[in-house]
C-alpha cells in the first residue's frame, strides 16, 4: 500500500460517512467486488505526520486524525480498475467491509463500483506495458488540496443542453466523442456502468414522440437510472399551472429534466426558473438532439462532420434551424434547397453565417443543391400543428421529393438521412427510404446514444 494511505479497515463507517457526506459530485453509491475491496487504498491524511512520500501504521494514523482531516486522493489503481486495458479512473474510495459499501467520488466519471471510459488517460503506454508484464510502474498517490477540489468541481459543472451553438466546438466533439465510447460500451453488451444510480429524469411531453420518449427513457435506464414520462394529459404547461412553478416543483423531485414542447420560450423558462440541468427535447424553433444523433451518424458513416457537404431537402423548421446551430460551432457545408416562402428563420441564417465557420446556402432548386452531396436529408412537409396546412404544402414542396432521380443527381457515393416518422411517398419515395445508401434507422439508434452522452454532459457526468 501506499506511504501515507490509511487502511480502509482501519477507519470506522461514521468517519467515512463524515468524509464522503462533505463531497458533492455526480457519483453514486455502489458495490465493488470483494477482489477489488481487498485493494483500495483510498483514504489519505491531510494535515498529520503521514505525507505521501512518509510511512505511517494505519492504527497511528487513525488514532492521531479527525475526519475533518480527511482528503480526496488522486489514485491510479489497476487494481480498482479490474486490470481493463485502456481505462484510467481517478477515484477517492472508502470500503467499509463489513456492510460491503462504498463511498466514492470520481473526477473521471460517475462511480458505479465499474471502471468508466475515459479520454484522459493517466498513465503512459510505457507504464500499462510495465503493468502487463508485471513489472514496476507502481500506483502513485496524489493528495488533492482545495484548489484541486474547486478546479474539479468546476470541471463537473452542470449544463443546460437547449441549443448546441450555446457550446464550443470542443465541447459539442467531446460530446460526440463520448457517445462513440458509451455506445461502444453497450453494444459490448456490458451494463455495469450506472452513472446514472438512484438519478430521476422528469420527461415533459406536451408534443407527443415514439422516439424521443424510447430513446430517452431507455438511454437513462441503461446507465442507471429511472426516467418518468409525463404527457399532455399528466402536466399541462403553462395551462393549468404556470411553467415557472413546474420547473420549480420538479427540481425538486428530479435531477434532470427532459422536455419536447410547442412554444420555444417555455424550454427556456424551465430551464430559467428550473435548479437542475434542462434538456431541450424539441421545440417548434429547434431540436438540438436530433441533429447530435445525425452528426453522430455521419462521424461513423464517414469518418467525420467536418468538411462533410449536406443537402437538406423540404421545409426550413426546426430541424434546419438545429443544423445551422451545428454549422455555427462545427465546420461543414451545410445547404438548406426549399421552395420560396418557406425559408428558414432570417435571423438564424445571419447568425449562423456570421459565425464564419461553415459555408451555408440556402437555395430554391434541390437538383442544383444537392450536386456534390455526401448527405441529402429530407423531413416531413408538414409538421406536427401544421397538419391544417398539408393540403397547401402538398401543392408547393412538388420538385421537393427525394427519390432515387434526386439521389442519382447527388452521386453514387451520397447517403439518405431523415429524422422521422417518415410519410413514404410524401416527402421521400419508399425505394429510397430502403435503399442501401439509406442510413436512416442507425440514425434513428443513434437517438439514444447522442442523448445518454447529452444526459451525461449535463449533469456534469
Amino acid at each position: 500500500m501506499a506511504a501515507g494511505v490509511v487502511s480502509p479497515a482501519a477507519m470506522s463507517s461514521a468517519a467515512a460517512a463524515s468524509f464522503a457526506g462533505r463531497i458533492t459530485s455526480c457519483s453514486t453509491t455502489g458495490s465493488l467486488s470483494a477482489a477489488t475491496k481487498r485493494q483500495v487504498p483510498c483514504i489519505a491524511l491531510a494535515g498529520s505526520s503521514a505525507s505521501p512520500s512518509s510511512s505511517s501504521s494505519p492504527s497511528s494514523s487513525s488514532s492521531s486524525s479527525s475526519p475533518s482531516s480527511f482528503s480526496a486522493l488522486h489514485y491510479d489503481c489497476p487494481a480498482i480498475l479490474g486490470g481493463v486495458e485502456g481505462v484510467s479512473t481517478c477515484c477517492s474510495s472508502y470500503v467499509d467491509r463489513n456492510r460491503s459499501r462504498s463511498l466514492a467520488y470520481l473526477t473521471g466519471g460517475c462511480f458505479s463500483g465499474t471502471p468508466v471510459p475515459s479520454r484522459k488517460l493517466l498513465n503512459s503506454s510505457r507504464q500499462r506495458a510495465s503493468r502487463r508484464r508485471g513489472t514496476a510502474a507502481q500506483p502513485v498517490a496524489k493528495v488533492l488540496t482545495q484548489s484541486d477540489l474547486k478546479e474539479v468541481a468546476a470541471e463537473k459543472k452542470q449544463h443546460h443542453f437547449l441549443h448546441i451553438d450555446d457550446f464550443r466546438r470542443e465541447e459539442i466533439m467531446g460530446i460526440l466523442e463520448r457517445a462513440k465510447e458509451v455506445k461502444a460500451l453497450l453494444k459490448s453488451g456490458d451494463r455495469s456502468y450506472l452513472p446514472f444510480k438512484g438519478k430521476s429524469m422528469a420527461m415533459i411531453f406536451t408534443k407527443p414522440s415514439m422516439r424521443t420518449r424510447v430513446s430517452f427513457e431507455t438511454g437513462f435506464f441503461l446507465l442507471g437510472g429511472h426516467a418518468i414520462y409525463l404527457g399532455p394529459e399528466d402536466i399541462q404547461l403553462g395551462k393549468r399551472e404556470e411553467t415557472r412553478d413546474i420547473a420549480r416543483v420538479l427540481s425538486g423531485y428530479n435531477d434532470l429534466i427532459m422536455a419536447r414542447l410547442f412554444g420555444h420560450q417555455d424550454i427556456l423558462d424551465l430551464a430559467k426558473y428550473g435548479s437542475v440541468p434542462v434538456i431541450n427535447g424539441l421545440t417548434d424553433y429547434n431540436h438540438p438532439c436530433q441533429i447530435m444523433a445525425d452528426a453522430l451518424t455521419i462521424m461513423e458513416h464517414l469518418g467525420g462532420i467536418e468538411g462533410v457537404k449536406v443537402v437538406y431537402v423540404g421545409d426550413g423548421n426546426n430541424i434546419v434551424h438545429s443544423w445551422l446551430k451545428l454549422a455555427a460551432v462545427v465546420p461543414f457545408h451545410f445547404v438548406c434547397a426549399c421552395p420560396k416562402g418557406f425559408e428558414p428563420d432570417a435571423d438564424t441564417v445571419e447568425q449562423a453565417r456570421k459565425a464564419g465557420v461553415s459555408t451555408i446556402e440556402i437555395v430554391n432548386d434541390p437538383f442544383e443543391a444537392v450536386k456534390g452531396a455526401n448527405i441529402i436529408y429530407s423531413d416531413v412537409w408538414a409538421s406536427m400543428g401544421q397538419k391544417e396546412e398539408a393540403a397547401l404544402r402538398m401543392q408547393r414542396f412538388k420538385g421537393f421529393q427525394v427519390n432515387e432521380e434526386l439521389m442519382a443527381a447527388a452521386g453514387k457515393d451520397a447517403l439518405f438521412m431523415h429524422c422521422l416518422p417518415a410519410e413514404r411517398g410524401v416527402e421521400v419515395t419508399d425505394g429510397v427510404m430502403e435503399a442501401p445508401y439509406s442510413i436512416v434507422f442507425p440514425q434513428a439508434e443513434n437517438r439514444m446514444h447522442a442523448q445518454n452522452s447529452i444526459m451525461l454532459f449535463a449533469m456534469g457526468c
